[in-house]
């Protein structure tokens, strides 16, 4: 009995360690588990896919052999390391910026503390086609960065700001869907595939680009300063698990405009809202992001199990779906609103051929946008290439 009695205190009396504790000891962490050796590690897979190459020369995406043999090489390279600073509060987010590039980028620049690792030099640079330099890339990979002892600092100090909601670790091409939208302040958006929310979160901060101040005053408005947004994002997935980490996304922004939802994109529901002269009426998007499911082959630098398991018959199955999805993007959008399809495929099939698709559908309802305005005028710097 009392030993029973002795046990049940000790269990009581067991101390969990806090979120915080967890958060510092991750970012306090060694690097011996990147010298542990492991059974089946990526750099043993063979970063090599003759029937893909194959298939993608057949496809002519590339106009020459030259262009394609550097489009394989690049192919084989891991993916550099990304971050994007919040622009929920603008003022806040040039305070990023500037501590960023005084306090750390600095000094891991300085010609005396720069090191090189694995026959790279270190390079920290802002992305050229992001507004007002609020995304970065460092030439390195996460593995690379832990071992790094030049750029241990910053690399605690984004893993902080990214819990807080400063920074958003998100990959290059992720951020380039919500710039073509061009979202202006006070829109209803609807983002079909959201999870995990990183583009959700970029178009929150597109809805609050207004309520804050500009670059030029450097100052944020209290929450008690901020009217209420007129504008809604409506993020759903259809993965339920996928969607607390949406929610987990969204909540860092603190933003009264979000609504989650989990529900089949294919099937989505109409939508409504109640009008204080007209009622209940019909809700119209004026932006809607179909962020598709895709065979990912756009992802090897990311993915490299997709080197050993590609097939052309993997965008086959998908493309009825994409069609269905992209298809109820347009029934929920606005006249005159936009609507941005996109995949992390490189598949015709998933791509051009779903796009013919909804135009011959929509028989002259549907315009494709050549030239889109892109956020800020963008369409300058970004270089793109036209479709098949």
């Amino acid at each position: 009995m009392d030993t029973k009695a002795n046990v049940n205190k000790k269990h009581k009396l067991r101390k969990f360690k806090t979120k915080r504790q967890k958060r510092l000891e991750r970012a306090n962490r060694t690097d011996d588990r990147d010298t542990i050796p492991r059974k089946n590690s990526y750099a043993e897979i063979i970063k090599k896919n003759e029937n893909f190459e194959d298939y993608y020369r057949k496809q002519k995406l590339l106009e020459s052999d030259i262009e394609f043999a550097e489009f394989l090489r690049v192919l084989a390279e891991p993916l550099p390391t990304t971050f994007r600073i919040s622009s929920f509060c603008q003022g806040q987010a040039q305070r990023m910026r500037d501590i960023i590039q005084s306090d750390y980028i600095k000094d891991c620049q300085l010609e005396n503390n720069v090191e090189l690792i694995g026959g790279k030099k270190l390079d920290i640079s802002p992305i050229p086609w992001y507004p007002n330099k609020l995304a970065w890339t460092i030439n390195l990979t996460k593995t690379e960065i832990r071992k790094s002892r030049t750029i241990n600092l910053l690399h605690k100090f984004l893993i902080c700001e990214t819990e807080t909601g400063d920074i958003s670790r998100q990959e290059a091409v992720s951020m380039i869907p919500p710039l073509l939208l061009d979202i202006k302040p006070g829109q209803t958006v609807l983002d079909m595939c959201a999870a995990p929310g990183s583009k959700t979160a970029q178009i929150i901060e597109m809805l609050h680009q207004e309520s804050g101040s500009t670059f030029i005053s450097g100052d944020c408005k209290t929450t008690n300063d901020v009217k209420y947004l007129d504008g809604l994002v409506v993020a759903n997935d259809v993965d339920n698990r996928r969607c607390y980490m949406l929610a987990h996304q969204s909540k860092r922004l603190s933003s009264s405009c979000v609504v989650i939802m989990n529900h089949d994109a294919a099937n989505l529901p109409d939508f409504y809202k109640n009008d204080p002269e007209k009622g209940k009426t019909v809700l119209k998007f004026d932006r809607v992001l179909a962020d598709v499911l895709c065979s990912g082959d756009g992802t090897f630098r990311k993915n490299y199990d997709v080197w050993t398991k590609w097939s052309a018959g993997n965008a086959n199955n998908l493309h009825n779906i994409q069609i269905k999805i992209a298809k109820r993007g347009l029934e929920l959008l606005a006249k005159d609103g936009i609507m941005a399809y996109s995949t992390c495929s490189l598949n015709p099939v998933e791509n051009e051929a779903i796009i013919a698709a909804l135009l011959n559908m929509a028989q002259g309802d549907l315009e494709l946008w050549m030239d889109p305005p892109f956020y800020l005028n963008l369409n300058v710097i970004l270089v793109s290439i036209p479709g098949l």
